[in-house]
């Protein structure tokens, strides 16, 4: 990952009060991505879709407010 890519995860992290455990597992999700489109590096797309996917699965463990 590039040092630009380290501070936008981070930041993202920040604003949504993940720990730095989470931003962990966000990088390994984004490789595991790279990895199946068949790219050496992590890409910008990658790291959007392992955060989309970490909202999405925030958004669903929370409990509803019915």
């Amino acid at each position: 990952m590039t040092k630009q890519q380290l501070n936008q995860l981070a930041t993202t992290c920040f604003h949504e009060k993940w720990s730095n455990r989470t931003q962990l597992k966000i990088i390994r999700v984004a490789r595991t991505i790279a990895d199946l489109a068949g790219t050496e590096t992590i890409s910008d797309k990658a790291i959007e879709e392992a955060v989309m996917w970490k909202k999405e699965a925030t958004r669903t463990q929370q409990p509803n407010s019915t």
